[in-house]
């Protein structure tokens, strides 16, 4: 360990600087009061050095940058110091930095696409009709809630020259993907007014066909209505249609 290499270093250099004074004292060798005196200076200089070069410098930059972690100032990366203990102290140091701003920046990311996908949950709804149209002998009662930000389940609603077609629909999933084929098909749907469903219907399945992957499919239902009372039902992977009478509650 690098304490322990150090505090021989510095154990043998107190042995050697104090090494005279004992002779002296011991009377072992004798040596002149002046040489005595400065000998004794320079090991009262020496000794703090080699303490503070071999401890103090070390630690005071691994502080300082510590210091700079905290007050969130400007970090620099400590060196290498080797496979000591501050070696091994500047390692933790700079892979803890490093983790924070991983984290620091997985959350700033994190923050944004939470922006982006409330700023697309807001152009998913007002895709939505916010009232239903109105027609002689229907009543309709509709509420939309998406499982995720954005989904795939969708309703619309376009005038007819005697009523208005609308239909049902739910795709593969949630989230994104799902989004984009309800926001094809609310296009397709509100952007062909001319074709009849029947024609339409065939239309949106070649070209869901042709731009998506086959793991991805749509569930609908396609209806027509007029005043008349006439429905026209087409169950695209829905269900039969069920009828509940009045009368024969």
């Amino acid at each position: 360990l690098y304490s322990h290499r150090v505090f021989y270093k510095i154990l043998l250099l107190i042995v050697v600087m104090f090494l005279p004074l004992m002779l002296s004292f011991l009377e072992i060798l004798k040596f002149d009061a002046m040489f005595l005196l400065y000998y004794s200076c320079i090991v009262i200089v020496l000794l703090p050095f080699a303490i503070w070069r071999s401890f103090v410098v070390k630690l005071q930059l691994i502080a300082n940058q510590i210091a700079n972690i905290i007050a969130k100032k400007p970090y620099q990366k400590l060196p290498d110091l080797g496979l000591d203990e501050y070696g091994l102290i500047c390692f933790f140091v700079n892979d803890l930095v490093y983790n924070f701003e991983n984290v620091a920046s997985y959350i700033k990311s994190g923050q944004r696409m939470y922006t982006e996908l409330t700023m697309a949950q807001h152009i998913q709804e007002n895709l939505l009709p916010s009232n239903t149209l109105k027609l002689k002998n229907y009543q309709f009662l509709v509420k939309h809630r998406s499982a995720d930000e954005l989904g795939g389940d969708m309703f619309n609603f376009r005038p007819t020259k005697s009523g208005f077609d609308l239909y049902l629909a739910d795709a593969t999933g949630h989230g994104a993907p799902a989004a984009l084929i309800m926001i094809m098909v609310q296009t397709m749907f509100l952007t062909n007014q001319s074709l009849v469903l029947d024609k339409l219907i065939v239309l949106l399945n070649s070209f869901l066909k042709s731009n998506t992957s086959a793991s991805m499919f749509l569930s609908s239902v396609f209806m027509n209505l007029n005043d008349q009372g006439k429905v026209l039902y087409y169950p695209c992977g829905y269900e039969k249609i069920h009828i509940f009478r009045q009368s024969e509650a």
